[in-house]
């Protein structure tokens, strides 16, 4: 779907999005929860495809920003949030003069129309060590997310490009950036008391099983070039005042 198209849908159901995403709030927590135990408090922070602005606001950042290709997402997000700012603004045409701490992009890295060009903006608007997180549904859910969709059980999103993590990690090392961890998590995400937890702990650990999560997430940052290494030159000079020149004299150039 192109960026036009994927705007008019979002347009069309912001109103009822958050009701729609209620019906799966086990994994809107738990994807706010994974986020919480990588971002601190009080960061500067961007979220690309904020929606109406519970992931950003979750995270209690210092300076908050989230950004959405939806006016009427961005309109309903600012009534939400009024102490964040947010703007009407495409991934791909990103234009903001600051920099964050952390980019945060939360399901919707399989729908962007360019992904090369939204890393590429991201790395602009990155501080120094500043890291990027990325949380997408693995592919392999596609033919279950899919028929979700059909009974009208989840979110009404559009047609998504389900990529790997490996693919994701392709293109990351290609734009030069680092990625410091990767991973599956959520194995059921619906809410079965003691089931979901128990299996939600267990799964992802297991070498083969946890293929089937439906949760996987990327934290990378920007590789930035390694300083030239320096060198301190220390002359102890009680009562050498004599000696100071000539030692200054026979130093190599440093």
């Amino acid at each position: 779907m192109d960026r036009a198209s994927t705007r008019q849908h979002y347009d069309a159901i912001a109103e009822r999005y958050d009701k729609y995403k209620s019906r799966n709030s086990y994994y809107h927590n738990s994807v706010i929860k994974l986020c919480r135990s990588i971002i601190p408090e009080g960061e500067h922070v961007l979220e690309l495809g904020c929606g109406t602005g519970d992931l950003l606001n979750s995270l209690r950042p210092s300076r908050g920003v989230g950004v959405d290709i939806s006016p009427k997402m961005i309109e309903a997000a600012k009534k939400k949030h009024p102490h964040l700012k947010f703007y009407a603004m495409e991934a791909e045409d990103l234009k903001l003069n600051e920099r964050f701490d952390y980019v945060v992009m939360s399901n919707l890295f399989d729908l962007l129309e360019d992904m090369w060009v939204v890393l590429e903006n991201a790395k602009k608007v990155s501080a120094v060590d500043a890291k990027m997180v990325i949380v997408t549904m693995s592919p392999v859910w596609e033919p279950i997310l899919r028929i979700a969709k059909k009974l009208n059980l989840s979110t009404p999103d559009p047609e998504r490009n389900f990529i790997t993590n490996q693919d994701i990690m392709n293109l990351l090392n290609l734009l030069g950036f680092e990625v410091i961890k990767e991973g599956l998590r959520m194995f059921l995400p619906k809410k079965i008391p003691i089931l979901a937890p128990l299996l939600n702990f267990i799964v992802p650990e297991l070498p083969v099983l946890r293929q089937l999560c439906v949760m996987q997430y990327i934290v990378a940052k920007v590789k930035r070039p390694t300083q030239s290494l320096s060198c301190s030159v220390i002359i102890p000079c009680h009562n050498e005042r004599d000696n100071i020149q000539d030692c200054l004299r026979r130093l190599p150039r440093l």
